[in-house]
């Protein structure tokens, strides 16, 4: 199969579930259930992607255990054990005021003045709300929350977030 874009990694299949060849799978999401909604997952084989149906599952603790089409027998699922599961780019959802975090990252932070902060680096969550890590080209690290009353813009075509924040915070 040959993709356009890079497949968004949502998680790793672990050990056979059952006898009908089920797989368990440590998932990536937010929420384990959340990677149930991609009714297509690409599978990272030794000789590349390959496309297969999400037949079913349901969420078990922090993982998943879903059947596959074509997997439907134990031996043969045990060949997927470490597999890492991906979805194209092109099945995210694009909602006006909703972003993943695969979108925000390498994106430009700029100041409601115009003055270039960084590049967003990576995202972390803390429980009151996520955080944008912004590095810089000296490679000096800045935590800026992700809210409303700091978030003016995203622009998703020009890769840049504005915020209301100064540059010697």
């Amino acid at each position: 199969m040959s993709l356009d874009q890079e497949p968004i990694i949502l998680g790793k299949i672990g050990a056979v579930w059952g006898v009908r060849g089920w797989v368990k799978v440590k998932t990536y999401t937010r929420k384990p259930g959340d990677i149930l909604f991609y009714d297509h997952w690409l599978l990272k084989r030794t000789d590349g992607w390959q496309e297969v149906a999400l037949i079913g599952g349901h969420p078990q603790g922090d993982s998943v255990v879903v059947e596959l089409e074509g997997f439907n027998d134990r031996e043969f699922s045990q060949e997927l054990n470490g597999v890492e599961v991906g979805i194209r780019q092109d099945q995210l959802s694009q909602h006006q005021s909703e972003f993943y975090w695969i979108e925000l990252e390498e994106m430009e932070v700029v100041t409601l003045k115009g003055i270039s902060l960084g590049r967003v680096t990576s995202l972390m969550e803390t429980g009151a709300n996520d955080v944008l890590v912004v590095t810089d080209q000296e490679g000096n690290e800045r935590l800026i929350p992700w809210g409303e009353s700091v978030v003016d813009s995203v622009d998703r075509h020009a890769g840049k977030i504005r915020v209301d924040w100064e540059a010697d915070y």
